[in-house]
């Protein structure tokens, strides 16, 4: 009788044994699926980037003395209203728009304090209290305003950072700066800073090494995976998820690898000496929750890649190969808000734009969009357009 009982547990534990080795082996070959997304060359689709788009609307941001736009550089969308960085040559500020385009008010170094801030290489909304965070680069600290354009409070930080982002993990907020090596006598030691709410040293990743050469590139290398920050290093072609303890690589990237002139040199991607081992250069991605978008280029030419989260499928896209595209233009992404990538066209680019966006001209749903661009003045101000992709 006890040894049936004691063969019975075993069988039992046996059972619970190889169920667990199950579940972790599924759990394993899940991630190594999500990890690995192919933009090379035998996904180039033959289909027209229109094809991809499900709907699109559009913003018209007001043009007003206060509100002209010279340059965008990036645009987030957080509690009905819009946020745009404005570079001039001699300032940047914070634009505030509402969701239809009305112009509201702005956060500028023309019109604050010297105290306050010099200039704004970066901003990021704070996920609980809803402050608008500046990295101000030239003065090393962030400036901290209410969203109706009320100072808040300014604090130091002993790092030259070139872009910043919040994340959210177990309730708590962090913030997150993507450092610069200015030079090689340079006292920064770690390309990624991670600090708590309250402005404790967290911890810090990807020691710079001392031999590398300063690479100045001002394309995007945080972006946000929902509560979560993203980091595409630089001399790698990894992506990386920046926590509170601990940061993992979540995916990889393959690029195409196009046969090399001689004695050309690419700054793309950048590891101690000049690596071109991808060939790629000039990247940008973004996410949307079941979207990952790229665009890139190499010596064939610019590319957009759409990775489907959802299926595992990605697609590569060529625009110079595109019937509906006679330019050769960018579709330049200035930021995602929920499942939409907002797109800046300036106002002589639109009928190009459109055309690769929509060529049928069908999927609009603002009635009163070709009525706007047709009115179209110069000097206007650029719009927006809130795409989402299939």
């Amino acid at each position: 009788m006890i040894a049936n009982v004691i063969y019975n547990r075993r069988g039992k534990n046996l059972i619970k044994f190889f169920v667990v080795i199950m579940l972790l082996y599924s759990c394993v070959d899940k991630g190594n699926k999500e990890s690995n997304i192919d933009f090379s060359m035998q996904k180039l689709s033959e289909s027209t980037f229109s094809e991809t788009i499900s709907n699109y609307s559009i913003v018209k941001l007001e043009t007003a003395e206060e509100s002209k736009i010279n340059v965008i550089t990036k645009v987030l969308i957080n509690n009905e209203h819009i946020y745009v960085l404005n570079h001039w040559e001699n300032r940047q500020e914070i634009l505030i728009f509402s969701q239809a385009g009305d112009y509201i008010d702005k956060i500028s170094s023309g019109n604050n304090s010297t105290k306050s801030f010099s200039g704004i290489i970066d901003f990021d909304i704070h996920p609980v209290t809803g402050d608008i965070c500046l990295l101000d680069q030239k003065q090393k600290k962030l400036v901290f305003f209410k969203e109706d354009g009320r100072f808040v409070k300014s604090t130091p930080i002993n790092y030259l950072a070139g872009e910043i982002a919040y994340g959210v993990k177990a309730g708590k907020v962090f913030v997150v700066l993507h450092t610069i090596q200015s030079d090689a006598e340079s006292d920064i030691n770690d390309e990624i800073i991670v600090y708590d709410e309250n402005d404790k040293l967290l911890d810090t990743y990807f020691e710079y090494q001392k031999e590398n050469q300063p690479l100045q590139n001002k394309r995007i290398t945080l972006m946000k995976r929902g509560d979560n920050v993203m980091f595409l290093k630089e001399g790698t072609n990894t992506l990386y998820e920046i926590g509170l303890k601990k940061c993992d690589i979540k995916s990889t990237f393959t690029f195409p690898k196009p046969v090399l002139p001689v004695n050309k040199i690419y700054g793309a991607f950048f590891s101690g000496d000049v690596d071109v081992s991808q060939y790629v250069y000039d990247i940008d991605y973004f996410e949307s929750d079941s979207i990952l978008y790229t665009t890139f280029s190499s010596t064939d030419g610019d590319y957009i890649g759409i990775f489907n989260k959802e299926t595992n499928c990605s697609t590569l896209y060529n625009m110079l190969l595109d019937p509906s595209c006679k330019c050769g233009i960018k579709i330049e992404i200035a930021g995602v808000y929920q499942n939409n990538f907002i797109v800046q066209i300036p106002r002589t680019k639109i009928a190009d734009v459109l055309e690769v966006l929509d060529n049928g001209r069908t999927k609009c749903t603002n009635d009163e969009i070709f009525e706007l661009i047709d009115n179209m003045k110069p000097g206007e101000n650029p719009i927006l357009l809130l795409l989402e992709l299939k």
